[in-house]
């Protein structure tokens, strides 16, 4: 909406002067009869009646054409410029927030615009009706992110704008439905911009009974108005979903800005630490063995020393886990004071600083294998 694209009730409009200015096809008085039927359900705020009598008065082609105008890439480029940089920095962290994935209903491609603008990730995209959708979030990599168009695109495929067309969708086949439940039931899902449809929650009350009340937390970014605050317990205690609200006196929705900033600053403040932390360990392993051995701290050398005192200088992960199965394992060491999580990590910095080396074979535990160079300098150091 800052660059001037329509929300639900402005997009109706917009397509019911253009079934007006096409003198609909059909029987004049017929026609004019929808018109009237449709504005009336447009001035009651029922939209899906309005939609569904708009999708008969349209042509096929002039729907999606009137559909293209309002939400194509050329709104945006011919948008102000303050507008546009609101949008343009609004996508933009959105696309770089802490999400795993991104679900829409908006028809307009401008989250695939700034997806491949500014996100160097891997990002598996579907629509709807792709048969890829049962899939997408296991093919998501660990590094990448998953992106969805629930209710179609003006890219391609059909849009979900009629009462039909969003019964089948949701309720004709269990597709979405399916979906849906499987997102709410893996990951903690922020509403953003979202209404909260029906059957949104129809889904979540349902998953709530079936499991106890004992699904993850949703979030839904609302602004503070009567309406909202009504439904807050409700939203709360049969949904599963806490609402955040701001002031309903922001009509420019600057707290949407503010929230999607924060959570993108958020993620660039891990990524800095993360790089700090990955710099610190590729310098730690250009320098000699003897100066790494000095610097990584007496448990970590405790680590090597067990190694090195076994037959073939190697320890699988499963002899980390449980030490009980370690030939000649001293009784007393500071190895047994930390948890078996912690040895398996302590293992697996050593191999960042080349200090062990990472071994697995078909069908085998991963082994730790300690390298000549390193196992000559240990038998140098007198163990405290």
């Amino acid at each position: 909406m800052p660059c001037g694209m329509p929300a639900w009730f402005g997009l109706l409009k917009g397509l019911l002067d253009v079934a007006r200015d096409a003198k609909c096809s059909g029987p004049v008085a017929e026609s004019y009869g929808a018109l009237e039927t449709c504005e009336r359900a447009l001035d009651n705020s029922q939209l899906a009646m309005a939609a569904s009598i708009l999708r008969k008065l349209l042509s096929p082609a002039d729907l999606d054409e009137a559909i293209r105008q309002r939400f194509g890439n050329h709104v945006l480029a011919q948008a102000g410029k303050l507008d546009r940089d609101t949008m343009e920095a609004r996508m933009k962290h959105l696309v770089r927030g802490p999400w795993v994935g991104i679900l829409t209903t908006n028809y307009d491609t401008l989250i695939e615009k700034a997806l491949g603008r500014w996100v160097d990730r891997e990002v598996v995209m579907v629509n709807e009706d792709n048969p890829r959708l049962g899939s997408v979030l296991a093919s998501a990599p660990s590094a990448g992110l998953f992106f969805v168009k629930a209710h179609g695109s003006i890219s391609g495929g059909r849009l979900v704008l009629s009462t039909e067309e969003y019964d089948r969708t949701y309720l004709g086949t269990s597709r979405m439905t399916s979906f849906l439940s499987a997102l709410f039931l893996r990951y903690y899902v922020v509403f953003v911009g979202c209404s909260l449809e029906d059957e949104v929650i129809r889904i979540r009350r349902k998953l709530s009974l079936d499991f106890d009340g004992l699904i993850p937390v949703a979030y839904a970014l609302l602004p503070d108005s009567e309406q909202n605050r009504t439904r807050l317990s409700w939203l709360r205690e049969v949904a599963k979903i806490e609402p955040i609200l701001y002031p309903e006196s922001d009509r420019q929705h600057t707290s949407v800005e503010k929230f999607l900033a924060e959570a993108s600053r958020c993620v660039d403040l891990a990524t800095r630490e993360k790089t700090k932390e990955e710099v610190t360990r590729t310098n730690l392993a250009r320098v000699p063995v003897r100066d790494r051995l000095d610097r990584i701290g007496l448990v970590n050398v405790d680590l090597l020393q067990l190694i090195a005192g076994q037959p073939n200088v190697s320890l699988d992960h499963l002899d980390l886990v449980d030490m009980t199965r370690i030939i000649g394992a001293p009784m007393k060491s500071r190895l047994y004071e930390i948890s078996p999580e912690e040895r398996v990590y302590r293992a697996l910095f050593l191999v960042s600083v080349r200090l062990l080396t990472e071994v697995q074979r078909k069908g085998t535990p991963v082994r730790y294998v300690l390298p000549e160079d390193v196992r000559k300098q240990l038998s140098s150091i007198k163990q405290v």
